[in-house]
């Protein structure tokens, strides 16, 4: 990995390229829900989360301001839950888990969750390598996921 990565909060100048990479194929196979999203249902969830004190949200850009991809943390309930994405060319290089390593030197959580969709195997071997640990398997939506995660203190 020869890219030096730099992590930004979002802006709605970065609106389009989040929507983009929100409705790639693999990320939609890869989510909870996996329809894609309309634009107005974008906009809406884009406003929420760029404004929300519930939400650690970063985009990923190479030296070149190239855009890689986002990660995010969202409060659920008492607990807050990670996910990431990134653009196909930049999979499988090992920028998910700098990302997240980066991600995790901003922020200060206790203690953080994953949902991984058992056949996801690559985003299961990123989590576990940034050091989260398998907690137990479920069910959502007829899938399985393996919930991983991560105490931080």
């Amino acid at each position: 990995m020869d890219t030096k990565i730099l992590l930004k909060h979002p802006t709605i100048e970065d609106i389009k390229i989040v929507f983009d990479l929100s409705n790639d194929d693999a990320v939609r196979q890869n989510a909870i829900n996996p329809q894609k999203i309309t634009w107005n249902e974008h906009v809406e969830w884009f406003n929420q989360k760029i404004n929300s004190k519930s939400t650690h949200f970063f985009l990923a850009f190479s030296e070149q301001n190239d855009f890689i991809g986002q990660v995010r943390f969202d409060k659920q309930e008492e607990k807050w839950v990670t996910s990431i994405s990134l653009l196909g060319k930049w999979r499988k290089k090992g920028y998910a888990l700098h990302i997240l390593t980066l991600a995790f030197e901003q922020i200060a959580l206790p203690l953080v969750f994953a949902y991984i969709k058992s056949s996801n195997i690559a985003s299961q071997k990123v989590f576990i390598r940034a050091g989260y640990q398998h907690n137990e398997t479920i069910s959502i939506r007829h899938e399985i996921y393996h919930v991983l995660i991560k105490n931080i203190f």
